[in-house]
């Protein structure tokens, strides 16, 4: 807690508070760079998981419902009568 004379000079109050100010400022752009690092940390884990989900989808297994392509299953290789003709 800061106590200040009540008969300080002119001068010595705009010294004074921009020294506060100054402090606040730091304070400030401190935590807006804490909260921008745990942001961006969050933002990436999150990415990561949507790259693992469609990489394991791509292999054709998917995670939320514990399922494999089975094998008599037909897969867009081993389909009959292809609709990409050329």
């Amino acid at each position: 807690m800061l106590v200040l004379k009540a008969r300080l000079t002119r001068k010595k109050e705009t010294k004074f508070i921009m020294a506060v100010t100054t402090n606040f400022d730091e304070t400030n752009m401190t935590l807006f760079f804490k909260d921008l690092f745990e942001w961006w940390n969050e933002e990436t884990a999150y990415f990561f998981r949507r790259i693992r989900k469609s990489a394991a989808l791509a292999r054709g297994y998917n995670r939320s419902s514990l399922e494999r392509l089975s094998k008599d299953r037909l897969t867009m290789q081993a389909e009959r009568g292809s609709n990409w003709n050329f």
